[in-house]
């Protein structure tokens, strides 16, 4: 057995959707004996979150499966082990250098913030 990381991925819809679109990415850990299997997995798991409800006044919100972007094969867990990356172009650096700083400092000054499960 393996353990993977898959990243679905969904829309949210709102009312008729003319508002600016909206999308949700998780990160799924999955335990199986091949991609394929895990993959499989995560498309299971994908189709079975699927939402639908009214909100408040009546508005339609749906969360709608767009697919898997990403199936990553996880190594031996030990501490300090790599589970996930990722890069990103960004117009804006200094924003997002003063956006890093400010996360870091404020799980540092307050580790109680931090996510202790999803």
């Amino acid at each position: 057995m393996s353990y993977y990381l898959a990243k679905l991925c969904y829309e949210i819809i709102c009312g008729d959707g003319s508002h600016t679109p909206q999308f949700e990415e998780q990160i799924r850990l999955l335990e199986s004996v091949s991609r394929q299997e895990a993959l499989n997995a995560a498309k299971e798991i994908g189709y079975q979150e699927l939402l639908v409800w009214q909100y408040g006044n009546n508005t339609r919100v749906e969360w709608k499966f767009l697919g898997i972007t990403e199936l990553i094969r996880l190594p031996a867990l030990a501490h300090g082990a790599e589970l996930y990356q990722s890069h990103r172009e960004i117009e804006y650096a200094d924003g997002y250098r003063n956006f890093v700083k400010d996360k870091t400092n404020q799980l540092q000054q307050h580790p109680e913030h931090a996510i202790d499960s999803i």
